[in-house]
């Protein structure tokens, strides 16, 4: 029962470097993710592990166990739970190394679809790629097939640890303090570029880009240049129904009182 027993404690760990990084991958979208990694861990290891348990311990004379020595074992008086524990503790443990892999790849297929940080994913995959290639090879040259799912971990584990930092990098949201001090010291083309600059940062905000108008229409005096601002806000896809009825009230206002 070494094998079983060694197998067990394999489970755990993959279990736990599972959920360690689906945590932190998963917790700032996701408040019940704690939820969706138990019916992941469910589903994706629980079925195939007892699937694969009744398989080789068989329940009856129509469904004999799949593995030689525990059909031998069992049909032959003699004790066949030892020989059952010896033949499933390789197999949990790669169908728990095969598991924790795939986690991680779709933890990190989520993150790579993410046009943000696409590049760094490329670039950090490719890295590990080169320096574990020799190793991989090795553990699969000598294990075969049955060590692909550990292989796959071992070369996925360091690529989603070093992309973790871009994952859990707070957005920064644009502010307008500066640009708004300036307004009020008469400092309009500085006002302008500082808020250019914030909405860089976030190119759909809303109040950047009224305030933007605003700055056109009161204290540039020009009516083209905050209309076709106001425009071009609302083509944003962000934008929603609300922000476009008081982006063009706050127009018709500015239209009506400075354009007469």
């Amino acid at each position: 029962m070494l094998g079983l027993f060694g197998a067990i404690l394999a489970l755990g760990a993959f279990v736990s470097l599972a959920e360690h990084y689906w945590e932190r991958y998963r917790a700032r979208e996701d408040a019940e993710w704690l939820r969706g990694f138990v019916l992941w861990l469910g589903k994706g290891l629980g079925v195939p592990l007892a699937a694969w348990t009744v398989l080789n311990a068989g329940c009856s004379v129509w469904l004999p166990p799949l593995t030689p020595q525990v059909h031998l074992a069992k049909y032959g008086g003699g004790p066949w739970l030892p020989v059952l524990g010896e033949a499933l503790g390789a197999s949990w443990a790669a169908i728990g190394g095969g598991w924790a892999a795939v986690t991680f790849a779709w933890l990190l297929a989520r993150t790579s679809v993410e046009a943000a940080y696409r590049r760094e994913v490329l670039v950090v995959t490719a890295f590990w790629t080169v320096v574990l290639a020799p190793l991989l090879w090795l553990i699969l040259r000598g294990y075969g097939v049955a060590a692909a799912g550990g292989a796959l971990l071992l070369w996925l584990w360091p690529v989603a640890h070093f992309i973790l930092p871009l994952v859990q990098r707070e957005r920064l949201l644009p502010t307008y303090t500066r640009a708004v001090a300036r307004i009020k010291f008469g400092k309009y083309a500085a006002a302008e570029q500082e808020v250019l600059a914030q909405l860089e940062r976030c190119e759909d905000d809303f109040e950047g880009w009224m305030l933007l108008a605003d700055l056109y229409a009161n204290h540039f005096g020009d009516l083209a240049a905050a209309d076709q601002t106001i425009r071009d806000l609302c083509d944003q896809p962000n934008v929603t129904a609300i922000q476009v009825s008081l982006a063009f009230q706050r127009l018709a206002e500015w239209q009506l009182r400075l354009g007469d």
